[in-house]
């Protein structure tokens, strides 16, 4: 299904915005999946198309960062960290409790198409990322000490 016209224009106008057309890859295909949902091998291959670049080089980025779905996802994203930072903040336990209480596998999308479980690429921070994130609503956990007494 083509572009609609105001999607192609967010895109023309993300490309002027950069020095040059492969810089401006990545915001284009924020821009297609914030409109559709996912990233489809027709969307890839219109972005080639408007950017003037190789749709190879679109599918490349696309499928390299996992902030990027080339599947349909569920309504809400649940994303969940698996560094060890996030292990030692229970993170292996909650990946089983909300597998457990959706009845899917990281990566899979609930029947219903409502949720999808995912596990982020790492990059390395100074301070350690939540166990758990979601897409409509980012929540971290905070752990107040225990009292001795």
């Amino acid at each position: 299904m083509p572009f609609s016209q105001k999607l192609r224009t967010r895109i023309l106008a993300v490309a002027e915005e950069h020095e040059t057309r492969l810089s401006s890859l990545i915001p284009a295909l924020r821009e297609v999946q914030k409109d559709m949902g996912w990233l489809s091998v027709e969307s890839m291959e219109e972005v080639a198309e408007i950017l003037e670049i190789p749709p190879s080089s679109v599918q490349n980025v696309a499928t390299f960062y996992t902030m990027f779905f080339t599947e349909p996802a569920g309504r809400h994203v649940v994303w969940l960290c698996r560094t060890l930072s996030c292990a030692l903040r229970g993170a292996e336990h909650l990946e089983h409790h909300l597998c457990g209480k959706l009845g899917v596998g990281m990566g899979e999308t609930t029947a219903d198409g409502k949720i999808t479980l995912m596990v982020p690429s790492v990059s390395p921070r100074a301070e350690p990322p939540p166990p758990c994130s979601s897409t409509t609503r980012c929540t971290k956990t905070s752990r107040k000490p225990k009292s001795t007494g």
